[in-house]
């Protein structure tokens, strides 16, 4: 489970608090904290007042509008972009194999058509 979305554990952060008290010392180990959290949200401020900052500018150039989402590179898979470059090279192989069938409608299964299927080995013709 991630903490304080910085991506650590209950054990991880348990022991990060265990060698910070170890390293600063149990007399400094507020201090230090309080002086931690200063920092974090003075950094937070700085982003937020650059944010409001370049936002008149960003809409002015159009980039304000664009999706940033899709460019972030944790939606990127890639397994699932090999797998749509192999299907589509199927399908390409597929219709060109078959050009008498639309590539959208599957192969005729084997087992649907019997009458052309051969009889299994070892079984003695019918009569």
């Amino acid at each position: 489970m991630e903490l304080f979305g910085f991506g650590f554990s209950g054990s991880e952060m348990a022991v990060l608090l265990l060698v910070a008290l170890l390293v600063i010392g149990p007399k400094h180990l507020v201090e230090a904290t309080r002086t931690l959290a200063k920092l974090i949200a003075a950094a937070k401020a700085w982003s937020t007042r650059l944010r409001q900052a370049s936002a008149p500018d960003l809409a002015q150039t159009g980039l304000g509008s664009v999706a940033w989402q899709a460019y972030d590179p944790r939606q990127l898979d890639p397994r699932r972009m090999i797998r749509e470059a192999v299907r589509e090279e199927m399908e390409a192989w597929m219709a060109d194999l078959s050009p008498t069938r639309p590539p959208d409608t599957p192969a005729p299964s084997p087992a649907s058509d019997e009458s052309t299927s051969p009889p299994p080995p070892n079984t003695p013709p019918t009569t």
